[in-house]
């Protein structure tokens, strides 16, 4: 097979020509606030106002056209210079427009000077490698020195107007090389913000020479993300599109994305749609916004302005109403309410107030007969009052196969390598069990694409587990059949089964188990593989349980998300009687524990699975409750770092069932977070 060689770059040494500064174009291109956010006074009843954001945020020093390119290793954008190379601008946006550069590839790459795209393509569902078509040579426009960073057209040897579809992005100051050649190099972008980290990326990939195995020349410097030649190991771009600074609409592709926190939704709601902030007044009173302009490759520039709502409160209103519990003798419960209208809290028992009971959520510990009885709780503000329904508690004298306990974690979202390996935490207790727990694990992709229909699902996975603070793994599983687990395992737990020879992983520790202690599992892709996939952890104890039989007492995850990406957690309680959990997102935190990139806001919701999905819970910013510090303090949790941080928190008490936790970025940021459940003694 033969395939046209178009580029005929040469690593020559000369004198750098003499170039004015301003054509190196080295400004900043990153978000800035161009004017700060002016502080708004709003009523409620008015309805929502807005605020154009474009006026606020800009993008500096970029007056040309944006085209973003979207790689396996990433997207970056680059700024159209057609004031300088108008027919190359020209020449480069037909083949964008008509989708020529989708499933293309980096084919040539040079470290220290440039990596080559543009000239061939490997076309979805096609197994062969082939040159796109090429349209008229265009007319050579040198003009802009080939600097760091900017965008030229490669060409043929034999003149200066051979340049069709191959383009190429420099490395390296190659002035003195390519701005003396053949006419010079025509320069007709550069890359914009910190969007060279992407080429760099690639450009530090290994290099093979594919000359042989794919007969052209071309290949000679082909970089790769394995040395197996395959669709999977080439650097494709995804596509070129021409996208807007600013979004006109929800979900629209452009140079910035938009999102706000508010340090008060009850007073004031803040949403963004496209490019515009929408305020909707709530009750009476003062909140901080925090609104932020995020480029593709993490630069964010941020503003912050004070809405007032001068409204009184309306009266109360219970949107959350407590739940009757039945817990074991000795049991931690816990009664949750919300109310509208930033009221005060008080809880009556029998009608008899309960001393320091002034907080929306009520804790008992130790829950016995004399705590028995019916309660509620009155939210008041200048408005009004109003009451809650009235529910009991109740206590049994449960036995230990009767108490409610947690015996199943599960965990969709997605999985890769280095830092989007996923992890997932169990800690088998209580201290004083001597024995061990016998645990289920999988790492479940395949099957998801095969019973569920998941499209992008982790085609490999592997699984390894830990103990707690180890890097000598206990065991690890890849393919699940050359494992100890089986179908009819998997069916005595409520667990889905998997197809006799799937790449799906699992792992049984039957004999003898787990003893008391932490352990970590982690699910990859094998090789450099990436995609949806689930990780699972059963109890598999079965019913013969005593005072002193082991079981989970927490389960976490962490994962890495990505912009708008969310971490869906589910878990199951089984007994006769509720069991308390604590439930935590945590992103603020973890910075103060040394990790870098975490989630800067985390939002937690919590839903009961076997009530249709219904949404029974939701917290954005735990506050600080000093019951949830008491109560994490007991079952082990570390400590939150201050009341002020944006972790998200959950304290309730739930009966047998099964449950998902979804944890989200709060305007859709992503980072490193965890999500844990806790068992409440």
């Amino acid at each position: 097979m033969s395939f046209l060689r178009r580029s005929a770059l040469v690593v020559v040494t000369s004198l750098f020509a003499l170039v004015p500064a301003r054509a190196l174009r080295a400004q900043n291109t990153t978000p800035v606030v161009s004017q700060p956010l002016p502080a708004q006074t709003i009523a409620a009843g008015a309805g929502v106002s807005t605020i154009d954001l474009r006026n606020y945020f800009a993008l500096p020093n970029v007056p040309g056209q944006i085209a973003q390119i979207d790689t396996v290793r990433g997207k970056f954008n680059v700024e159209l210079l057609a004031a300088d190379a108008p027919k190359t601008v020209a020449n480069f946006l037909n083949y964008v427009n008509k989708g020529a550069y989708t499933r293309t590839f980096f084919h040539r790459s040079v470290p220290g000077f440039v990596i080559q795209a543009g000239g061939f393509a490997l076309p979805e569902g096609s197994s062969s490698i082939g040159p796109i078509a090429a349209d008229a040579p265009v007319v050579n426009e040198f003009k802009v020195p080939n600097t760091r960073g900017t965008l030229a057209m490669a060409k043929l040897g034999s003149g200066p107007n051979t340049a069709t579809n191959q383009w190429f992005v420099n490395l390296a100051d190659n002035r003195g090389n390519l701005d003396n050649q053949n006419g010079g190099f025509t320069v007709f972008a550069r890359v914009i913000g910190t969007g060279m980290t992407v080429p760099d990326n690639i450009a530090a990939l290994p290099i093979f020479n594919a000359s042989q195995a794919l007969s052209d020349g071309a290949f000679n410097e082909l970089p790769l993300i394995s040395s197996a030649l395959s669709a999977d190991s080439l650097i494709l771009v995804r596509s070129i599109k021409v996208i807007p600074i600013y979004p006109a609409a929800p979900g629209d592709t452009a140079v910035l994305a938009f999102s706000v926190a508010s340090s008060e939704p009850a007073i004031v709601g803040a949403t963004i749609s496209g490019s515009l902030l929408v305020l909707n007044p709530g009750s009476g009173g003062r909140a901080t916004l925090t609104v932020r302009a995020t480029d593709v490759n993490g630069n964010a520039a941020e503003s912050v302005l004070v809405v007032t709502n001068g409204a009184a409160p309306p009266k109360p209103t219970f949107i959350t109403q407590p739940v009757a519990q039945t817990v074991a003798v000795g049991s931690t419960v816990v009664f949750n309410s919300v109310a509208l209208g930033a009221p005060a809290f008080l809880w009556r028992r029998n009608g008899t107030i309960v001393a320091g009971a002034t907080a929306s959520t009520l804790v008992i510990s130790g829950a016995s007969a004399a705590q028995e009885g019916t309660y509620t709780v009155t939210a008041t503000n200048a408005s009004g009052a109003a009451i809650s329904d009235s529910v009991t508690l109740k206590t049994n004298t449960a036995t230990a196969t009767q108490v409610g306990r947690l015996v199943n974690l599960s965990i969709l979202t997605s999985a890769g390598t280095g830092t989007k390996i996923l992890t997932v935490g169990a800690s088998v207790g209580p201290l004083s069990s001597t024995e061990a727990l016998p645990l289920v694990m999988r790492g479940v992709g395949p099957a998801l694409r095969e019973f569920f229909g998941i499209s992008g699902a982790l085609d490999d996975p592997t699984m390894t587990i830990f103990p707690l603070g180890s890097s000598s793994a206990l065991a690890a599983n890849d393919n699940w059949g050359s494992g100890q687990a089986t179908n009819s395992l998997f069916r005595s737990l409520g667990a889905f089964e998997l197809s006799p020879g799937s790449l799906d992983s699992a792992f049984a520790s039957l004999s003898p188990g787990l003893r008391v202690g932490g352990y970590t599992v982690q699910v990859a892709g094998k090789g450099s593989s990436s995609g949806t996939v689930i990780a699972e952890i059963y109890d598999a104890a079965g019913s013969a349980r005593t005072a002193t039989t082991p079981r989970l007492v927490n389960l976490s995850t962490r994962a890495q998300l990505d912009t708008a990406g969310e971490l869906i957690v589910g878990f199951v309680l089984r007994g006769l009687s509720a069991r308390t959990v604590l439930v935590r997102a945590v992103g603020p935190s973890l910075g103060a524990l040394g990790v870098d990139g975490v989630m800067p806001d985390p939002k937690l919701e919590l839903f009961d699975n076997d009530n249709g999905g219904k949404k029974i819970g939701e917290n954005d910013n735990w506050g600080g409750d000093e019951q949830v510090v008491n109560v994490a303090r007991s079952v082990g949790a570390f400590a939150l770092a201050g009341n002020g941080t944006k972790d998200a928190v959950l304290l309730m008490t739930l009966p047998a069932g099964a449950y998902s936790a979804r944890l989200s970025g709060v305007g859709g940021a992503g980072g490193t977070a965890i999500v844990e459940v806790y068992e409440v003694p």
